[in-house]
């Protein structure tokens, strides 16, 4: 693989040093999915806000143990819905792959790979190898997207989030803004005329903790 090529268009996308090695590292661990896929799922990366499993109320505290090579919270993935490459990356040794949000039919997963490595893969992006530290920095959550998923013709965006934080709020410049829960992970769903420009966190008493900018992000997003 020519990853001097490779870092140029993953770069041309706009995304973080950390999406980038995430996503050359994925891809040469696995050896498994086609050029095209993968340049189709680079094309198709940016932010989140997502719906958690309602049964995991305290699932920002378990991924946080996750990243400290505990048990992995969220929903087990149906054996059907494994994708072959995803089947191959934790075989001999990794762990079922568990939903810890959803949106618009599509799913934000986390699994470990036969190495220990902690993965996390939304619509097709996969992160390994991430550290709380490298993930979220000086902020208390992490976005990745707009991922263009499914066939509604929506983008999503997903995101992480540490405990501190018990919801997110998507800014626009021409509509009133969305707010939703986030405990450990989110997902929102956007339609392609949106505007979003800001991401809000609020801890549980409705300070702002953090916030994160959208508009570049939401401009560089894959055409339909």
């Amino acid at each position: 693989m020519n990853t001097e090529g490779a870092f140029a268009e993953l770069r041309n996308q706009e995304l973080t040093d950390g999406e980038v090695r995430a996503v050359l590292s994925r891809y040469s661990r696995t050896h498994r999915r086609p050029p095209l896929m993968l340049a189709l799922a680079v094309l198709a990366a940016a932010l989140v806000a997502v719906a958690v499993p309602t049964s995991r109320a305290e699932l920002a505290d378990a991924l946080r143990a996750a990243f400290n090579g505990g048990d992995l919270p969220g929903d087990v993935l149906p054996a059907d819905e494994i994708p072959d490459w995803l089947r191959q990356a934790t075989a001999d040794g990794g762990s079922d792959p568990r939903v810890i949000a959803e949106v618009d039919g599509q799913k934000m997963l986390v699994f470990r790979q036969r190495s220990g490595a902690l993965c996390f893969d939304f619509g097709g992006i996969g992160m390994c190898d991430m550290t709380e530290q490298s993930l979220f920095g000086e902020q208390p959550m992490a976005l990745f997207g707009p991922i263009k998923g499914g066939t509604t013709g929506r983008f999503q965006l997903w995101g992480l989030t540490l405990a501190t934080v018990a919801s997110v709020e998507l800014r626009f410049a021409d509509a009133p803004p969305i707010r939703v829960p986030a405990d450990g992970a989110f997902g929102i769903a956007l339609e392609p005329d949106a505007s979003p420009t800001t991401l809000i966190a609020h801890d549980r008493t409705g300070k702002i903790i953090g916030q994160l900018p959208v508009a570049d992000r939401w401009a560089r997003r894959p055409s339909l």
